[in-house]
């Protein structure tokens, strides 16, 4: 039963059970790896002692999602990438065509400058450190209400983020339009060679950066005034970032701050101080 205390289990569980689907199917049809039907099936069996230990009060069994979200962008390179042919690709750039002339990340590299390109490479590198610095700052210096808002908010919407990964896999407008990364100094060699090493090549729509920065950043602002304000900057310099970098299509950028504001909303207010959950 869905409530706003358990969302983030839920929804969690939904994202487990269509990523074993996904790779019973592959397995039995295209010979994928046992291991990846293990490792789903696996962690949604494994998910339900997490919650337990969550029900009676522990604030650390919720490390469990920020490890297992590391692990699932990697196996699910393993997992799906080789065996789901279709990309919605075509689709989200014609939509930037329609409303720009063209694709928007085309339109900002008239601008690029070596200069810009290091500063929002790095940029996007420090919105990954920012998500694992929250997470223990909040399991570190927070309330054990606080902890379980921030991260009911935070999963939920990383679950939303992944089961639309599998259901609608983009490989963002660089590889579609088979077009180079942008050129600059070494932080820029830095992020492009982590994006080609990393990135499980269906993850671009929505915009993981840009949601999960928008929603630290409101959830400092509530809870860690003084560090939320810093950040605030953050919010328009990860947009840009993912844009001129041509790693995410403006379609990505504007569903990934819908579904972050929507998540931070939606916990803020309603949260229930002194319920188990």
């Amino acid at each position: 039963m869905f409530t706003k205390e358990n969302t983030h289990f839920q929804l969690w569980r939904i994202f487990c059970i269509l990523a074993s689907l996904y790779s019973v199917a592959f397995y039995y049809f295209y010979q994928a790896p046992l291991f990846s039907v293990i490792f789903w099936v696996g962690q949604f069996l494994l998910i339900h002692f997490v919650h337990k230990s969550i029900q009676t009060g522990s604030r650390w069994a919720f490390l469990f999602y920020p490890v297992m979200m590391t692990l699932n962008f990697f196996v699910m390179k393993i997992s799906f990438t080789p065996y789901i042919s279709w990309r919605f690709d075509s689709y989200l750039n014609a939509i930037d065509s329609n409303i720009f002339g063209k694709n928007l990340s085309q339109i900002l590299s008239t601008y690029a400058e070596p200069l810009y390109s290091d500063i929002l490479s790095a940029i996007y590198i420090c919105s990954f450190l920012i998500l694992y610095f929250t997470c223990f700052l909040y399991l570190y210096g927070a309330s054990i209400f606080q902890v379980r808002r921030f991260h009911n908010g935070l999963f939920s919407l990383i679950s939303i983020l992944f089961i639309l990964n599998i259901l609608l896999p983009t490989v963002g407008p660089y590889l579609y339009l088979k077009t180079p990364l942008m050129e600059g100094g070494e932080i820029t060699a830095l992020n492009n060679s982590l994006i080609l090493q990393y990135s499980n090549y269906m993850d671009s729509f929505p915009a993981f950066p840009v949601a999960i920065t928008f929603f630290l950043i409101f959830s400092f602002i509530r809870d860690f005034k003084i560090i939320g304000f810093i950040l605030t900057p953050f919010l328009v310099l990860i947009t840009l970032a993912s844009l001129y970098l041509k790693f995410h299509y403006f379609s990505d950028v504007c569903l990934a701050i819908i579904l972050a504001l929507i998540c931070f909303f939606y916990f803020s207010y309603g949260f229930k101080k002194n319920k188990i959950y």
